[in-house]
Order: structure tokens, then sequence, then C-alpha cells
């Protein structure tokens, strides 16, 4: 008797030890489809952040985004693309930290033009992960914020296609021509707000335009010849300001080291969004 009820004690230890065994299993499963489910969802969370802020053109988040991808080699040309515009972008005083070792204005000429040298270095890897013309963008970008200082295309690109060791030269020579530049608009505007009256009544009978000619000139801020200086800038014969610098595309008046950078940023969108359209 005790023999049979040892066997059939044996047996339900063994079939309760299999149940414990299949639970655990199915346990096990369970948690593996839970925990790869969810590195899927966040993983592709990511993957649309990354994608949003791409098309935001803010490549700094996008940077920050892709960090966080594991494994990257998933999706390594799409880090690699991300990788590349943050690099070019990361130098806009925009995003870049302000370093005050330096006057502004000594550190933003240094910022954009390390923004065109990075763009000269991962142009040729733009064409190759199909970025060519966003990288594109970043430059002009670049270039129009150089032109606040009366910088030009030209002497930019130069500087920024240098020779390493000549190259902290030419850019101080632009630093000091920006800063010429800056007190030269300092003073133009000191002189109109004193005697506005005088800037007011003068008229610019020198234009190089007809009415005929800006009447039929769409993006043309007046239809006055004498609103136009005899370099064709738009400088209102009744305006505050004989500086065509003062005035943005619209004929506003707006002191540039008076505006916020947002706006700014806002007058130099336009203006790059006005000259792809002509």
């Amino acid at each position: 008797m005790n023999t049979e009820e040892n066997v059939e004690s044996h047996e339900q230890n063994k079939n309760t030890k299999k149940k414990w065994i299949i639970f655990g299993c199915v346990v096990t499963c369970l948690l593996i489809v839970f925990g790869v489910t969810s590195y899927i969802k966040s993983y592709n969370e990511h993957i649309a952040k990354i994608d949003y802020y791409i098309d935001q053109a803010d490549y700094i988040s996008a940077h920050q985004e892709a960090n966080k991808l594991f494994p990257k080699s998933y999706n390594q040309r799409l880090t690699e693309r991300v990788n590349i515009l943050y690099e070019v972008q990361r130098h806009s005083p925009s995003y870049a930290e302000y370093d005050n070792s330096q006057d502004r204005t000594t550190w933003e000429i240094h910022s954009l033009i390390d923004g065109l040298v990075t763009y000269e270095q991962y142009k040729k890897a733009g064409e190759d992960y199909n970025i060519s013309q966003t990288l594109d963008t970043l430059r002009g970008k670049y270039l129009m914020d150089l032109e606040l200082y009366s910088i030009s295309q030209k002497s930019a690109t130069e500087v920024a296609t240098a020779a390493l060791d000549k190259r902290e030269q030419l850019i101080n020579k632009l630093v000091i021509q920006a800063k010429e530049f800056e007190a030269k608009k300092i003073s133009s505007s000191a002189t109109s707000n004193v005697t506005p009256s005088n800037s007011s009544s003068t008229a610019h009978f020198d234009s190089p335009y007809t009415r005929e000619e800006l009447e039929n000139d769409p993006l043309a801020p007046s239809t006055n010849p004498n609103d136009y200086n005899a370099n064709g800038d738009y400088v209102p014969a009744d305006g505050i300001s004989s500086n065509p610098g003062d005035y943005n595309y619209d004929g506003e008046y707006k002191q540039s080291e008076n505006m916020t950078k947002e706006e700014k940023d806002a007058e130099l969108a336009d203006m790059l969004s006005r000259a792809l359209e002509q």
C-alpha cells in the first residue's frame, strides 16, 4: 500500500513540476515578446522624432535623438545623414553657445566662418547621402548672416576655402571690416536721428530707375524713383535714415542693431525666399 502511495505521490510531483516549467516558459516568452514589442515601439518613436526634426531643419535635436538609437547599425545611413547636417548647423550663432572671452561681433564672425568651413568639408559627403540641397541651404544662411556685417559671399567663401595657416589672418580682417561697418551704421543712425528734417527733405534725383520700371517690378518697395539712390538701393526720400541697410525688402525701417535675433532670422528667411523666387 505504501508503495502505491509513493508512486502516486511521485507522479503528482512530476506533474506539478512539469506544470511549473511550462508556466515559467510561457511567462518568459511573454516577457520576451513584451520586451521586443516595447523596443520596436521605442525605436520607431525615435525614428519618427528624427524625421520630424529634419523636416523642421532642427538638426541639433535630430542628432540628439539619433544618439538614442540602439543599435545604430539598423539605420546607419540615417544616422550619418543626421551627423553631417548637425556638424554643419551647430556653428550657427542661433545654436552655438556664446564665448564670453570674445566680443559678440568677433564671436559671430568666427562661428559663421566655421560653419562655412564645415560645409566645405562635408560637401562631397552631402552628395553621397543625397542632402546637398539641404547643406546648400545651411550655407546660404551663413552667407546671409555675414552679409549683415557687409561681408560679401565671395569674401566669405575665399576665407572658408583658404589654407588653414592663412585662414585665421583672413578672419581677423573680416572682423575688422565688420566692426568698421557697424561703426558707420551707428554713426549714420546717430546723424539721421539728430537731423531728421534734413534727411527727410533730401530727394535722390540720381536714381537709376524710371517710374515705369518700378511699376512693373512686383518686388519694388516703392514706385517713386526718388526713393532710390545712385546705386539702386531703396532709401526713401522722406525716410528716417539715409542708410540703405536700415530698410528691409518691404521698405520698412529696421535697424539691425536694434532687432532681436528672432527678427533677424525672420528677415534672413524672407531675403532667402525672395532671392530664390527671382
